[in-house]
């Protein structure tokens, strides 16, 4: 594989027919093997997503940031593209489930934003046929580049041949990779086991880089020239000298780097704590409580009563702040596990909690409230049992009534987690002291 010459930067869209065929392995792993060649690698991640960056920026080396159309728009899209490109010398886009799938698809952000694909396919359960598949998405969409096809899983170097050989020459087939212990990653529920749970993941993506190495495939990965339009513009320090106390641990971690990102530009300083550490709310003007994996933790944290006790006493001090999915949990009186394990929360909110087997919700909303609208999506397992009446209703991308906003002392708490940048004066607003 060739990677970029000083001062240009390479860049490729990463995708697949489907989800579980090994994108995101063979993204961190062709990450890992560039950066020990000595290359900087930036990794973008299409769609909303927070455990699939958290294994690509242990492999990069970098925070991994989403490109996503509906939440960012074309700016904030072409922004990060434009920004990557100014700084590294190789850009790798891992794409979400299918080529073709969602609105709008992989396919459409690469000919949109000036990107050719790689195609990563699973060969475990097939040989020959592979060869239609791909002439199948070549025809469906002429205007896509697909600039290299790789066979994933296969089983033997029969099989190897086998796929090869009845790949015509117009396609470009760049090679296979063996079923390999090395290129394997646990999951659960929500998708990848997070980053920080993986003992000696370091290694282990070493372990993938030299398997791909191994490999010896052959494709190169195109210059890249961004395509014009407007950038972001800068947002206003509208929260200069405002202190935001963030929950960050195994806990709490489903956070955007953006979002920090747009706090600290606004001004904002941030002071970490981590609930599970037992440590208390530090002092603060503000509050954010995270998304993340509070169910997988309810032993520690109904023990932790220092952590409950200042979670309540910030909410009874009226102070603002955000409290999103797992976050909104804990402020609740309990949650209990698939498991049915119970663990009891800070009970600063009358609700409580039950997971069950199947999502309750999951896709893009939108909040528009006082004129301000802020963009997000929702994922949970969870229900919540409460007669606390939400004062406003995200909506759904289908126009359909979304989740609930509940004021919790001076907290905004919801289900949904938002993109903040969609519109920083609402965060702003969110976030101010009252």
């Amino acid at each position: 594989m060739v990677v970029s010459e000083k001062n240009k930067c390479r860049a490729i869209l990463i995708a697949a027919p489907s989800s579980g065929q090994g994108k995101t392995v063979f993204t961190a792993a062709l990450a890992r093997r560039m950066v020990n060649l000595g290359k900087s690698v930036r990794i973008l991640k299409v769609g909303p997503d927070y455990l699939d960056p958290m294994i690509l920026e242990v492999a990069s080396g970098r925070p991994v940031w989403n490109l996503d159309w509906w939440m960012m728009g074309k700016s904030g899209c072409l922004s990060v593209l434009r920004e990557a490109a100014a700084q590294v010398d190789v850009i790798l886009v891992e794409g979400v489930m299918g080529l073709f799938d969602n609105e709008p698809s992989n396919a459409w952000i690469a000919k949109h934003f000036n990107l050719e694909v790689a195609l990563i396919m699973d060969m475990a359960k097939f040989a020959q046929t592979a060869a239609a598949v791909v002439h199948g998405m070549q025809r469906y969409d002429p205007e896509l580049t697909l600039s290299a096809v790789i066979g994933n899983r296969l089983g033997s170097e029969h099989h190897r041949t086998l796929v090869a050989e009845a790949m015509p020459v117009s396609m470009p087939y760049a090679g296979s990779i063996l079923r390999d212990d090395r290129m394997t990653i646990p999951e659960r529920y929500l998708g990848l086991v997070q980053a920080k749970e993986i003992k000696d993941l370091s290694n282990q993506l070493d372990d993938a880089a030299q398997c791909i190495e191994e490999c010896g495939l052959d494709f190169t990965i195109p210059y890249y020239t961004p395509t014009t339009g407007e950038l972001l513009h800068s947002p206003e320090a509208l929260l200069t000298g405002a202190v935001i106390a963030v929950a960050r641990d195994d806990a709490f971690s489903f956070i955007y780097p953006a979002n920090i990102d747009l706090l600290e530009s606004m001004g904002a300083r941030i002071k970490y704590f981590s609930p599970l550490e037992n440590e208390t709310v530090p002092d603060c003007d503000a509050l954010w409580l995270p998304g993340g994996y509070p169910e997988l933790h309810l032993e520690t944290l109904s023990s932790n009563h220092e952590t409950l006790e200042s979670i309540r006493s910030y909410v009874d001090s009226g102070k603002p702040g955000l409290a999103e999915c797992g976050g909104m949990m804990v402020l609740g009186k309990s949650i209990t596990s698939k498991e049915r394990q119970k663990g009891v929360m800070a009970g600063a909110m009358n609700a409580s909690f039950i997971f069950e087997a199947h999502f309750q919700s999951v896709g893009y909303q939108s909040l528009d409230n006082g004129g301000h609208r802020i963009l997000g999506h929702s994922f949970h397992h969870s229900k919540m049992k409460s007669d606390q009446k939400a004062i406003v209703h995200w909506t759904k991308k289908n126009g359909g009534k979304g989740e609930g906003v509940y004021q919790v002392g001076g907290l905004l708490a919801s289900y949904s987690h938002a993109y903040f940048r969609s519109n920083p004066q609402w965060i702003a607003s969110v976030f101010a002291a009252n």
